[in-house]
């Protein structure tokens, strides 16, 4: 079982990414707002860098749960993505065909 590729393949979309965040079992009303209060705090630390003429370092958010919406936009966005390859490649394709 451990050595079933296509037992892995089939769970290899199920698992969940380095960066999805907490848990939403575990995302409650107030750790979204101290999210929410530390996103603000780091857009002030920058402001006040870049006010006292540094250069402000780009803030990451903090971490949200992953839901089914972010996973169903994410597909969409690689399925996008790879019709554009797709598309992209098939003119390439076409202008060598071109060419010779």
């Amino acid at each position: 079982m451990a050595n079933d590729d296509e037992l892995a393949e089939s769970f290899k979309d199920d698992a969940p990414s380095k960066g999805s965040g907490p848990k939403l079992s575990e995302y409650t009303a107030e750790v979204a707002r101290l999210d929410a209060i530390a996103d603000l705090i780091a857009q002030l630390i920058a402001a006040t860098i870049q006010v006292n003429g540094g250069k402000a370092p780009r803030m990451r958010p903090a971490t949200r749960p992953e839901t089914a919406f972010t996973r169903a936009a994410q597909r969409r966005s690689e399925k996008k993505m790879s019709a554009l390859i797709a598309e992209v490649e098939a003119a390439q394709q076409r202008a060598a065909e071109a060419i010779t």
